[in-house]
């Protein structure tokens, strides 16, 4: 495995002869270059192709997730578990959270702090953290926001599409089809935001009622 790791990444050390030969594991730094450099190039099996102990290098790790986060699951898995790690990753990117270990996706505190590192962070929650009422409930009460990452289930209930609606009229858009059908929740993002109407029910953007509500009576005067 030395071998073809060092050929791998540097070809003109004389590998045969011992004298030469670089214990990668105990001095990684002097490889990061190469590493990074091949990475860099879109070789899909630099990480794949490394031994253990660079693939739970975090320094090494990190600096390649800045490249090509798509590398992440050929790391180690204990970076995958490496909560630490994981926060310090998606403050660069939250799309990491994609790779990571599914109990770190549905861990609620976990998940929680992640949003506050990065807004984006809560769609890549598990779909039983996004299907939880008390959670995001919690999650949209921060942020009305979070309320596009709900399940449709919870996005359909009163209690969660009338606030999110009432604070931001164009998550509309997010709304599953009941939501959008229905003239009282449509009216309530119509007074938040008026291009909301926009995302009604085609059936509901042509009532009357709506289209005056959504109407500016205050236009800007023409400069």
């Amino acid at each position: 495995m030395k071998a073809k790791f060092a050929k791998f990444i540097i070809p003109f050390i004389f590998f045969s002869n011992q004298l030469f030969a670089q214990d990668y594991c105990s001095s990684p730094q002097k490889y990061y270059d190469a590493i990074l450099n091949e990475v860099a190039k879109k070789n899909p099996n630099v990480i794949e192709n490394l031994p253990q102990c660079l693939k739970q290098d975090r320094n090494l790790i990190f600096k390649v997730l800045l490249i090509d986060r798509s590398q992440f699951p050929n790391a180690s898995e204990s970076l995958h578990e490496d909560k630490i790690f994981i926060k310090r990753a998606i403050k660069a990117d939250p799309e990491i959270l994609k790779y990571v270990a599914p109990e770190v996706r549905a861990d609620p505190y976990f998940m929680e702090e992640a949003i506050y590192i990065n807004r984006d962070a809560l769609k890549y929650s598990s779909w039983a953290l996004l299907d939880n009422k008390l959670f995001m409930k919690k999650m949209i009460d921060l942020d009305a926001d979070n309320y596009k990452f709900a399940s449709d289930r919870i996005k359909s209930l009163e209690d969660f599409a009338r606030p999110a609606l009432e604070d931001n009229g164009l998550l509309l858009e997010f709304a599953p089809p009941n939501v959008k059908s229905n003239k009282e929740f449509v009216k309530i993002a119509i007074n938040s935001d008026k291009n909301a109407i926009k995302f009604a029910n085609p059936k509901l953007a042509s009532d009357p009622e709506l289209i005056e509500l959504a109407t500016d009576k205050n236009p800007l005067p023409a400069s």
